[in-house]
């Protein structure tokens, strides 16, 4: 009962016996309890609280006011009740939350702000950094721990049975937001957007898509069309008609003969006569603008149709027949078993029945099988970015889906339940919303998504689905055809049956008869507050009241030789007002002592504010050490003269640099008239003139001619584009030194130490005070903050590998294939093979001696399919309709598979490498850098891609590492050469060098990433805050912008809307070669193997005939006496013996 809705009042009559009584167990910064005790006239009221007594914090009374009968009640403590109790002195609360990545040779501290890391663990770290903000803001320090144990089955987690027994202070896990744990926890505020989700590959629709053949024109177009057709057999029939072609006939042959016109099958016959050609000529020119229209429909409908993602829905992953599997994180389970129908839909019918030992897989072994496309993986996307840049290619990158449980939604920070930093935390995250902090640590912690480039998309293959309406028509011209067939054979048989009938009763008069055979046809288919817990010595009681009066908390303490000035004046956050009254007696020593050490402490910047009363001014200012005054410096000193003060304003723009002691009355107060300020001008305004002080700042600079004035060089601007990050730093200085009137001693570095490879000698030079500011924009490093300070980030920066992208080298045999998918070949084999069959059977119904064989059958088949014309026209009306609708299924196929190349053909030259490390070291490309001074730094990044690529580069040898720019662009048109630099430097000779066609070829690998360099000076610079104001002016009115476009170099333009298609290289041709190959070689092999048979048989027939004529010759030399004899008996026989040779004869 001791939180806002409380307001307590409690009388006592002495202090100290009534604070004895109070239990503070349950106050906290917001305890709102005042204890009034009565004195001679009145009551003297007393704020009491405690921040929190069970984490060490002390019970905190500070006198709030009283009250009179006469007077009524006076309040001395008129600031809000937060920002008086602010200064939690350090006190020490603790975080946790179940940690799964953390590396186990790495302290849990520095884990939680790794920033190489980010992707893991990415939302407890967010958390802990934002409680680490709140930490500043209040003065607390934080213990973090982590949680090893985690219950896979329970919906809220460990988590929050610590925070309700208050065991921790705040969970490091943000969390859903949701009624049922706030009997748990209490609920800080939305702090971390999350969207867990499934992701998986895309594949194609198993719909039917009944459109796609009608879709390539509108309605009307086919209306017209179909007229136009309709026409056509009818200008065809009377052609045929007046060449004596197919009189007999009705529209049938008219119509085959027009459809195969249309199908680019050609025309089977030649008109003799003039308007007949001229007609025919007329059909040939419609039907082929016709076809080309068509075609050129389906390229462009293949290359401008979209991926064809999965639905975001869980219910159509459900239903999907992909794998599923997830990373083990605490808030799986709520997701699935609280959240809404479709998950609970989800869970029955995939995640129930899925086993225990298959439910979840390690993050990197579940994105391998995402990219092999089998598995639909969840996880929080953070996590897996890094892993899909790393593993997938730009193709696998565009086709990545997600499927989420939710749509995008906030996680909430929890406290312990009914905790007693609940209030500090809420009023610190809002803080934090207000100034962009927590969106700046959104961005810190989160992964960016790898980018999909649209135009390195190849053209995917033809499903089955897509050429399903083909393969119905072809099944049912089929079945037309089968009936027909049918249907003719049985009216044939029962014609045949009944001239069989009438020719056998006439062959029974004439004594003779005659048989037939019948066919059979066959087809198949804030201000600092320290706290009191000693009495207040009787003069400093007015002080204390004078000062709570105006709304400012106060410490005193007295001066002596022994106090700790560091620790007794130290802020980091907080304005400190420090009152120092030298009218006491203090040794001059120990006043001196006390400026030195307050000196060497940096106590006269922004956060102190200092008034000194002293006996006269003279011996006041001997007093002062001002070695590290600046313009920030707020010292007033207060002389007394007669009956009131007069007030002098002392600052000192740099001792070190020359400056001198500055003097300026500010200002006069007395007891009558009170405070009167003469100085009413800004500070920065009054102070802005620094008399032409010499400042010292430092760059680097590689190719100054050495004959050339360094100034004169850092404000040229020319051709090369050299050393452009220090030129655009020293017009960034030049603006700051006009508006604040100092000068420039200018310093070069050309070097950079081996032994220096972190700092370099622009930041080792600003932490030993060699320059007080550098020109150079440098990487910002946690290390390098140790040594300078940051100015503020000025200048956009990156460096790549530059190269132009080259056709792949692989030879991919399924090129060829690849316009179709694998089933649709199948289905395609198949139909072709009960084609060739039932052309077969149609011969030989037909009676065609040349066509019965199954070799010309398949040529023929081929010939269609291939666009070289049906060479066949039947007379049979079943035969016409298979023969027509082999023709549409061969135009369908051949069209298709002529946009899936052409489109795809379109495409190649744009697949370009994905902007990745990882994927420049797999290419095995040459590499070479320019030899930027700080490349070496670049390399020491600690993102594991950056450690990755650099165990490759040093495997190069020295003498090929580091390249001109000249050099290296020249190299970078031979292929396969990527160059390293600062594109500024490069573009240049980029657009000198290459043509249009290689600029669009042109492909970017960063080794340092876009981002923004910062200028920076030395700690505690007297020279940092003019800086920073004068680049605020600069950045306002636009100046910083055109400083960086004028040093700064456009990238060379590509002109994507005109296509440079490439030529087919060697590695597309040979899977056609190879095919074309195997024919040859196969053809050879048969014809081999003909001749060796054939040689064999015509050995064989020509022993044959020798032997023949051999036995022939002897025959003939036997043959005439035999003839004789034979002829002798013969007549012998004949006159013995007559009835029986002619009987025998």
């Amino acid at each position: 009962m001791y939180d806002y809705s409380y307001n307590w009042l409690v009388l006592g009559s002495h202090y100290n016996n009534s604070i004895p009584f109070l239990n503070d167990t349950a106050y906290n910064i917001v305890t709102d309890v005042v204890l009034a005790i009565t004195n001679k006239n009145g009551y003297d009221l007393y704020d009491v609280f405690n921040h929190c007594k069970y984490r060490g914090g002390a019970l905190n009374v500070t006198e709030l006011g009283t009250w009179h009968r006469e007077s009524g009640l006076k309040v001395f403590l008129t600031q809000p009740l937060i920002s008086r109790r602010a200064n939690m002195h350090g006190m020490r609360l603790k975080i946790s939350g179940v940690i799964q990545y953390r590396p186990k040779n790495m302290r849990l501290e520095d884990y939680m702000q790794d920033i190489n890391t980010r992707s893991l663990d990415s939302m407890h770290k967010f958390v802990h950094a934002m409680i680490l903000h709140t930490g500043d803001l209040f003065n607390f320090s934080v213990h973090a721990s982590e949680i090893i144990y985690w219950d896979r089955h329970s919906v809220h987690g460990l988590i929050f049975e610590f925070l309700r027994s208050n065991y921790i202070d705040f969970a490091s896990n943000p969390r859903i937001m949701v009624s049922e744990r706030l009997d748990y926890a209490t609920l800080i505020g939305a702090a971390w957007p999350i969207r867990p989700c499934f992701m998986l590959l895309s594949t194609s629709t198993n719909k039917i898509k009944l459109e796609i053949f009608l879709k390539p024109f509108t309605r009307q177009t086919w209306y017209v069309f179909a007229v136009f057709g309709l026409f056509s057999v009818f200008v065809m029939k009377m052609i045929m008609n007046r060449e004596d072609i197919g009189k007999r006939e009705k529209y049938s042959g008219a119509v085959v003969l027009s459809i195969g016109i249309v199908s680019q099958q050609g025309a089977n016959f030649l008109p003799k006569r003039l308007p007949s050609r001229i007609a025919l000529f007329q059909i040939i020119i419609h039907s082929w603008i016709m076809y080309n229209y068509y075609s050129a429909s389906i390229v462009s409908a293949r290359l401008s149709e979209p991926l064809d993602m999965m639905e975001d829905s869980v219910t159509v992953l459900a239903d999907s027949n992909l794998k599923i599997a997830a990373e083990a994180v605490p808030y799986l389970n709520y997701f699935l078993y609280k959240l809404n129908w479709e998950s609970d839909y989800f869970r029955k019918k995939r995640w129930d029945p899925l086993p225990e030992s298959k439910r979840y897989l390690p993050i990197e072994e579940g994105i391998r099988q995402v990219g092999q496309g089998i598995l639909a993986y969840h996880t929080d996307p953070n996590t897996a970015y890094p892993y899909v840049e790393r593993m997938f290619d730009s193709n696998k990158i565009c086709e990545l889906t997600e499927i989420h449980l939710f749509k995008q939604s906030v996680m909430g920070m929890y406290a312990s339940h009914n905790g007693q930093f609940i209030e500090i935390a809420k009023i610190g995250l809002t803080k934090m919303f207000n100034t962009g902090l927590r969106n700046r640590q959104i961005k810190h912690w989160s992964s960016r998504k790898p980018q999909c480039q649209p135009d390195t998309l190849s053209t995917r293959s033809i499903t089955i689905y897509e050429t399903a309406p083909a393969l119905i028509l072809l099944a049912f011209g089929m079945l037309v055809a089968g009936i027909i067939c049918i249907v003719e054979n049985i009216i044939y048989n029962h014609t045949m049956k009944s001239m069989e009938k009438s020719a056998r009763k006439r062959s029974e008069a004439k004594g003779s008869f005659s048989s037939s055979n019948s066919r059979r046809n066959l087809l198949d288919i804030n201000p600092n507050y320290t706290v009191y817990n000693k009495y207040l010595h009787a003069d400093d009681y007015q002080i204390v009241k004078l000062l709570n009066d105006a709304g400012i908390g106060v410490s005193i303490n007295q001066f002596a030789s022994t106090i700790d000035i560091s620790r007794f004046l130290h802020s980091i956050y907080w304005n400190l007002g420090i009152f120092l009254d030298l009218q006491c007696s203090i040794a001059d020593k120990d006043v001196m002592e006390l400026f030195y050490e307050t000196s060497t402490h940096y106590m006269f910047d922004h956060l102190h504010q200092w008034l000194i009363v002293g006996e006269n001014m003279s011996h006041t200012v001997n007093l002062l050490n001002d070695s590290t005054f600046s313009i920030i410096t707020d010292i007033a000193i207060a002389i007394p003269r007669d009956d009131e003060y007069i007030l002098y304003d002392v600052y000192n723009h740099c001792k070190s640099c020359g400056g001198l002691l500055n003097v300026t009355e500010l200002g006069t107060w007395s007891r009558n008239d009170g405070l009167q300020i003469t100085l009413r001008s800004n500070k920065f305004s009054r102070r802005w003139n620094y008399h032409r002080m010499k400042i010292k700042i430092a760059g680097l600079v590689t190719v100054k001619p050495k004959d050339q004035d360094l100034v004169e060089y850092l404000r040229e601007k020319n051709d090369i584009r050299m050393d452009n990050w220090s030129k655009f730093g020293f017009a960034i200085m030049e603006h700051v030194r006009d508006q604040f009137n100092f000068t420039f001693e200018v310093i070069k570095l050309d070097h950079w130490s081996k032994n220096d490879s972190s700092f370099g000698p622009l930041i080792a030079g600003l932490h030993n005070d060699i320059y007080h500011m550098g020109y150079f924009p440098s990487i910002l490093t946690i290390e390098r903050l140790n040594y300078a300070n940051v100015i503020t980030q000025v200048w956009p920066a990156r460096t790549c590998f530059m190269f132009l992208t080259v056709p792949s080298s692989k030879v991919d045999m399924n090129l060829i294939f690849r316009p179709f998918s694998r089933n649709v070949w199948y289905m395609i084999l198949l139909l072709i093979i009960v084609i060739i069959f039932a052309m077969w059977i149609i011969f030989k119904l037909e009676k065609d001696a040349i066509y019965s064989d199954y070799g010309s059958t398949v040529l023929i088949i081929a010939a269609a399919l291939s666009q070289q014309g049906l060479p066949f026209i039947s007379n049979q009306s079943s035969s016409r309709v298979a023969f027509f609708h082999t023709m549409i299924f061969g135009l369908l196929v051949y069209n298709y598979y002529s946009a899936a190349i052409v489109s795809s053909r379109l495409n190649a030259p744009l697949d370009k490498m994905n902007d990745s490390l990882y994927s420049l070291v797999k290419s095995k490309m040459s590499l070479a850098a320019f030899k930027d001074i700080y490349f070496s730094v670049l390399l020491q990044s600690s993102a594991e891609d950056v450690q990755y690529f650099q165990k490759h580069w040093e495997t190069i040898p020295q003498k090929k590492r580091f390249l001109s720019i000249e050099d290296g662009v020249e190299k970078m048109k031979n292929l396969r050469f990527a160059y390293h630099a600062v594109p500024d430097n490069v573009y240049p000779f980029i657009d000198r060098n290459f043509d249009k066609e290689m600029i669009c070829q042109l492909t970017e690998v960063h080794l340092l990433r876009p981002c923004s360099l910062g200028l920076w000076s030395t700690q505690h610079s007297p020279f940092q805050e003019i800086t920073k104001i004068g680049i605020l002016k600069i950045s306002t009115s636009g100046i910083r912008k055109r400083e960086v476009s004028r040093w700064s170099y456009r990238k060379p333009y590509c002109n994507k809307d005109k296509y440079h298609v490439s030529s087919v290289t060697i590695h597309e041709a040979i899977p056609v070669i190879l095919v074309l190959c195997f024919g040859i070689i196969l053809s050879a092999v048969i014809c081999f193997i003909e001749n060796v048979v054939f040689r064999k048989l015509s050995t064989k027939q020509e022993q044959v005939k020798k032997s023949e004529s051999r036995l022939k010759k002897r025959n003939q030399k036997n043959i005439v006496p035999r003839i004789k004899t034979t002829v002798k008996t013969k007549i012998s026989v004949r006159v013995t013996n007559k009835k029986k040779f002619f009987s025998n004869k």
